[in-house]
């Protein structure tokens, strides 16, 4: 049987073959989307090796995930076959979707990556529905450390709390605000 190669883990996207605090973290996200997703079309953006959008595809009507990388893209539409789930290479300053046709959009761990924020907030709000939904996270950048103290090799732009809420409050009318804390 042809087995397939799975994605090299950089420390940074999670490959569900690694094991440990940073997969539980993740799924943990994912759990609680999947709860706000039934019969919804879903954007999962930055989704990856494909696994979370998989996982929110078990309740939503459709699930698209979106990836800067070709490598993950391919990966995930081998991995994860459903009929309601679809990859496609895109950036999350140029989502390729049309307007207003998201439900949902959910955004882990992806702002740090990117330094148009602004940009990114902007381009899902023109992908969602004037009704939609927008779950969000990323880490707290004092209480997210790479080893030794390091800056994070792929943290472009990292944020804490009071300026992620900020960021929020001034793309979005309506917010929830639920502080986890990391570590």
């Amino acid at each position: 049987m042809n087995q397939m190669k799975e994605l090299q883990w950089t420390g940074e996207r999670l490959v569900t073959t690694i094991k440990g605090i940073g997969v539980v973290e993740h799924l943990h996200r994912y759990a609680i989307a999947c709860e706000f997703v039934t019969n919804k079309s879903v954007l999962d953006i930055a989704s990856g090796e494909g696994y979370g959008s998989n996982l929110l595809a078990k309740n939503a009507k459709e699930v698209i995930g979106i990836d800067i990388s070709e490598e993950a893209v391919t990966h995930a539409s081998k991995k994860y076959k459903c009929n309601n789930l679809f990859f496609k290479k895109g950036s999350v300053t140029n989502i390729p979707i049309e307007n207003s046709s998201i439900d949902v959009v959910v955004s882990f761990e992806t702002l740090e990556h990117v330094y148009e924020h602004e940009i990114m907030l902007k381009e899902i709000k023109r992908v969602i529905k004037s009704n939609g939904l927008v779950i969000i996270s990323t880490p707290e950048k004092s209480n997210y450390r790479a080893p030794n103290n390091e800056k994070q090799q792929f943290h472009l732009k990292e944020l804490n709390f009071d300026e992620f809420e900020q960021l929020i409050k001034s793309n979005f009318i309506n917010y929830i605000k639920n502080r986890f804390m990391d570590h």
